[in-house]
């Protein structure tokens, strides 16, 4: 249910990919919750998410799967054949 990203959206996650592989601080994490409720926000649905509902529900082991799958699914959108 969640769409292909927008422009923002997509360096906004390129962006907190790279300084998670750089570092982990306080900040990246909130940073990561942050981009990842943007990204499921971003929903056929409509339904907001926000970053303290996943912080309740999803520790950050959970947001890593889900950036590796939104990941494939990206390359997956942006490799396709118009």
């Amino acid at each position: 249910m969640i769409g292909t990203p927008t422009k923002k959206i997509l360096e906004e996650f390129v962006l907190i990919t790279e300084q998670m592989n750089n570092q982990i601080s306080a900040d990246v994490v909130n940073d990561v919750y942050n981009v990842c409720a943007k990204i499921m926000s971003f929903n056929k649905g409509g339904i907001n998410i926000t970053p303290d509902y996943l912080g309740e529900f999803f520790d950050l082991g959970d947001i890593m799967i889900f950036f590796e799958v939104y990941s494939e699914f990206m390359t997956t959108v942006t490799g396709a054949k118009n």
